[in-house]
C-alpha cells in the first residue's frame, strides 16, 4: 500500500514530516489515498521545487520514497537559444545526469564529459541573467546571483572530474562567494572540497559556517554531514550549540523511533559513533554490485540486524558503505562472480551523549556473533518477493570481524529557524550539482508529470 502527499519545505521532504499543522504558511498535503498502486497527475504549472513521498510505514525515512520535482520555463529563453545561446536549463538537463552518475553511483566521469560541462556553464555565464531565466525565478534572477550559480557548479565539476583540479574548484567557489556572501550551496561545496583534500582543520572551520548558511534541515547540510561520516571523520560544533537536543518527528502521524520523543535526524546529533564490520556473506552470483549496492532491502536488513544486535534504533544508524575483499574494489563497481564474497559493512550510530558513545563503542566491539544472528533473521525476514534483483535471502557465513572508530562528539545543527540557502530556500532554485542527490525532474511549464507509488517500488 503506498500514498501520495505533497510536501511544504526542503525541511517536511528531509525530515518525512507528513504533519498537517500550518507552520511557515503551508502544511502537508494528501493527494492520492493508500492504495495498491497510488496515482497523482502534477501540473507544472508554476516554476520552482515541488516535494512529495510516501507517507505508509517508513517508505519515506527508509525506503527513500519520496522524489522532489523541478519545474522549469524553457519559454523564457526561447530567443536566446534560438541564437545559438545555451540556457542553464539545458545545461541542467545536458549535464544533471552526469553529476547523478557520479554522486549516486560512485563513478567517475570522463575527462571529455568534464571538459564539455565546463565549456557549457562558462558560455551560460556569457549570457547571463537572460541564460538563468528559465531556472531561477524571476524575482531572485540578476547578473549575480546567476554567476553565484554556475560557479558553484562549475567548482563541482572540477573536483569530481578524473584528474580532480582542486585549485580550480577552490577559485570557482571563491568567485561565487565574493557575488554573493554566505551562499549557502557554494559554502558547504567548498567544505566539500576540504574533505575531499583531507584538510579536516579547513573542512571544520566551513562547516560551523555551512551551519549557519544552510540550516540543519538543508540538502547541503545533510550531504556535508555524509561526507564527514565516509570518513569517520568527528564532526565540530556548530556555532552556539554545546549540547545535544532533542526534538519531536511525526511519520505518517506516528512517532519515530521508540518512544514519543527522538533524537534529531541522523547526521545531526551531538554525538556518534563510527565502525565497519567484514565477513563472508553468501550472495547470488548473477547479480551485478551496482544493483546489490542499490537494493534497499538489502541495506535495511543490515540496518534492522544492527539495531537489534545493539539494542538500538533503526532510524539511528545509517549504512555509509560497503567494499568487498579488503576495499580493493567497492561494491558499486565490481561484478560479484561467486556465490561466497568478503564484504566490508561501515556504519555510524547516532547517540544522546558522549557516555553513551562510549557504551555504543564497547557494545559494537563485542558484538560479532549477534550482529551475525540478527543480520541473518533480518535477511530471513526480509520480503524479497518484489525485489528484482535479490529472491533468495543473503546470509553471513563467517562471523564478522569489528573495528570501533574512538568515540567522540560530533556536530549539533544550527537552529532549525535559520534555513537561509541563497539558491534553494530564498529563491525556490536548484543548482545542476544539488539536483544530482536526490530524485528529480526538470519540466517545462505546462507539462504534467505522472507521479506512481506502486507495491513493488523498493
Amino acid at each position: 500500500m503506498h500514498d501520495i502527499w505533497q510536501l511544504p519545505s526542503e525541511k517536511a521532504y528531509n525530515t518525512c514530516d507528513f504533519s498537517q499543522t500550518v507552520s511557515s504558511g503551508a502544511a502537508a498535503r494528501k493527494v492520492s489515498l493508500a492504495l495498491n498502486s497510488a496515482s497523482f497527475d502534477f501540473a507544472c504549472d508554476k516554476l520552482g521545487i515541488f516535494y512529495f513521498a510516501c507517507s505508509v510505514q517508513n517508505a519515506c525515512s527508509e525506503g527513500n520514497q519520496k522524489v522532489r520535482i523541478y519545474v522549469s520555463d524553457p519559454v523564457k529563453t526561447v530567443k536566446l537559444r534560438a541564437k545559438g545561446g545555451l540556457s542553464l536549463e539545458e545545461f541542467n538537463r545536458k549535464h544533471t545526469l552526469l553529476f547523478a552518475g557520479y554522486a549516486n553511483n560512485n563513478q567517475g566521469i570522463s575527462q571529455a564529459n568534464a571538459d564539455k560541462a565546463i565549456t557549457d556553464a562558462e558560455s551560460v555565464l556569457k549570457h547571463s541573467p537572460e541564460s538563468c531565466s528559465d531556472w531561477i525565478p524571476a524575482s531572485w534572477n540578476s547578473d549575480k546571483s546567476c554567476r553565484a550559480f554556475l560557479y558553484t557548479d562549475l567548482g563541482f565539476i572540477s573536483r569530481v572530474r578524473p584528474t580532480p583540479d582542486f585549485a580550480a574548484s577552490e577559485r570557482y567557489y571563491m568567485q561565487a562567494l565574493q557575488i554573493t556572501p554566505g551562499m549557502c550551496g557554494a559554502t558547504s561545496y567548498l567544505a566539500e572540497l576540504r574533505v575531499q583534500q583531507g584538510n579536516k582543520a579547513k573542512a571544520d572551520k566551513l562547516y560551523v559556517e555551512t551551519c549557519t548558511a544552510c540550516g540543519q534541515y538543508s540538502m547541503d547540510f545533510f550531504d556535508l554531514n555524509f561526507a564527514y561520516d565516509k570518513r569517520q571523520w568527528t564532526k565540530p560544533l556548530c556555532a552556539g550549540q554545546s549540547r545535544p537536543t532533542t526534538t519531536k518527528a511525526s511519520l505518517a502521524g506516528k512517532p519515530v523511533g521508540v518512544s514519543s520523543t527522538t533524537t534529531q535526524p541522523f547526521g545531526l546529533s551531538a554525538f556518534t559513533v563510527s565502525a565497519h564490520y567484514t565477513a563472508k556473506e553468501n550472495l547470488p552470483s548473477s547479480i551485478t554490485s551496482q544493483k546489490l549496492f542499490a537494493a534497499n532491502t538489502y541495506k535495511a536488513a543490515k540496518r534492522s540486524g544492527l539495531a537489534e544486535a545493539l539494542n538500538v534504533a533503526s532510524t539511528n544508524i545509517v549504512i555509509t558503505g560497503f567494499e568487498v575483499n579488503n576495499g580493493t574494489r567497492r561494491l558499486s563497481n565490481r561484478k560479484l562472480a561467486t556465490s561466497s564474497i568478503q564484504v566490508k559493512t561501515s556504519f555510524v550510530i547516532q547517540v544522546a551523549d558522549a557516555t553513551a558513545a562510549k557504551t555504543m563503542t564497547t557494545t559494537i566491539s563485542r558484538a560479532s556473533s549477534t550482529i551475525r544472528r540478527h543480520t541473518n533473521v533480518a535477511m530471513a525476514a526480509a520480503d524479497w518477493s518484489r525485489d528484482s534483483v535479490i529472491s533468495v535471502p543473503p546470509t553471513m557465513k563467517t562471523t564478522p570481524t569489528i573495528k570501533v572508530q574512538p568515540a567522540g562528539s560530533t556536530a549539533t545543527p544550527a537552529s532549525p529557524d535559520k534555513t537561509v540557502d541563497t539558491r534553494t530556500s530564498a529563491s525556490g532554485a536548484a543548482s545542476g550539482a544539488q539536483l544530482a542527490r536526490g530524485i528529480q525532474t526538470a519540466l517545462g511549464l505546462g507539462l504534467f508529470l505522472l507521479l506512481t507509488f506502486s507495491a513493488s517500488l523498493h
